[in-house]
């Protein structure tokens, strides 16, 4: 407890004075590179670089002995080391960092492990002449850049402002996805054109796996909603055009079927002798006659049929053939008016997309 507190009263007095502070050298021993020295910065707000081979076999996927690599806002090196070490002796590694007071660390790890590194560093600082421009611009009789990094025109909010301004366009930028996002993200140097680009690929990794997350579950071993014997009280289809086995969910806008199909189906005589394949059309039917268990649960009691209006958008993206389980998915797009239903119909095999359509359909009362 006494330590946690002369910590948080070290780190109180370093956001109210501006001051340089001092290095330490550690040695890590790592298993591949051997002993590397690092200089960290004795700032009691950032804490100690731990150089890991990890970090630099990452490095090593994109970096090649005798590349040359660039850091920019490289801070005291704690990138620029790892990266160096990937790029080797025979390699270049450039630093950029404007804040002069965390240019000097960086000074000293470029001459360290000078056997196993070739690092040159450049300050990128704001020059006498572009300094005179900006008092001029904010009216002030003197600029400076204090030691995180920003001007002196105005006094920070918060002390740590910069990192809750960041904060908030990362915020931003993921909004981008469209789709709320429940994880720890982890930024290290984060900017607009990163933000987004990253935004970008995980809206491209959910539009790519989106059908995954509406996979219906079947559990051969739970209890039917509706039997086969059940279905026939409801549908006038008999064998051999009866598609549906039975119902393992059912709700007021929603319905998912099951389809062994087997060799013994009748339509796999002709379709086709050698090379059996479920016609497309059939398996439409038993979305429809799904969809029809759907719509006449949600009309009042009473014997229906069922017609076909129309069919849009269907897509045929993989073969069914003997073997498959057919999982029958239909969903309603909106309340049955006057008989007149619209539903969503898919059909997966497996975690796959089979056949996707939407059908409308008439329901008449017998």
């Amino acid at each position: 407890m006494f330590n946690f507190l002369k910590q948080s009263l070290a780190r109180k007095r370093a956001r109210r004075i501006t001051n340089e502070y001092s290095y330490n050298i550690e040695t890590f021993h790592l298993q591949d590179e051997g002993d590397i020295q690092f200089a960290n910065w004795l700032n009691p707000l950032v804490k100690n670089k731990i150089i890991t081979q990890s970090e630099i076999n990452f490095y090593k996927r994109f970096i090649k002995p005798g590349d040359m690599a660039i850091d920019i806002g490289t801070n005291i090196g704690d990138t620029t080391v790892p990266m160096a070490l990937a790029a080797g002796k025979s390699g270049l590694t450039l630093g950029f960092d404007p804040n002069p007071f965390v240019y000097k660390i960086l000074e000293v790890n470029a001459t360290l492990n000078p056997d196993k590194v070739n690092i040159q560093t450049f300050p990128c600082a704001i020059t006498d002449k572009e300094m005179e421009r900006l008092e001029k611009a904010f009216g002030r009789s003197k600029m400076e850049v204090k030691s995180g990094g920003y001007l002196n025109n105005l006094e920070l909010r918060f002390p740590n402002e910069p990192a809750r301004h960041k904060l908030l366009d990362i915020i931003g930028d993921l909004a981008l996805i469209g789709t709320p996002v429940k994880a720890h993200i982890i930024a290290n140097r984060p900017g607009h054109s990163s933000n987004v680009s990253f935004a970008r690929k995980i809206k491209q990794h959910i539009k790519k796996n989106k059908q995954m997350l509406d996979v219906p579950v079947y559990d051969p071993n739970q209890a039917p909603v509706y039997s086969s014997q059940q279905i026939e009280k409801t549908l006038p289809h008999r064998y051999p055009f009866l598609l549906v086995d039975k119902i393992i969910e059912l709700t007021d806008t929603c319905i998912v079927g099951i389809k062994n199909v087997t060799f013994n189906e009748p339509f796999f005589v002709g379709h086709f002798p050698g090379n059996p394949v479920m016609p497309g059309v059939l398996q439409i039917e038993a979305l429809a006659q799904t969809g029809g268990i759907l719509a006449i649960n949600a009309l009042p009691p009473g014997e229906y049929d069922t017609y076909f209006v129309k069919m849009d958008d269907a897509r045929f993206r993989q073969k069914v053939v003997p073997g498959d389980t057919m999982i029958l998915k239909m969903e309603l797009l909106g309340p049955i008016r006057r008989g007149m239903c619209e539903m969503k119909g898919t059909v997966y095999v497996g975690n796959k997309i089979a056949t996707e359509a939407v059908l409308m359909a008439q329901l008449v009362k017998r």
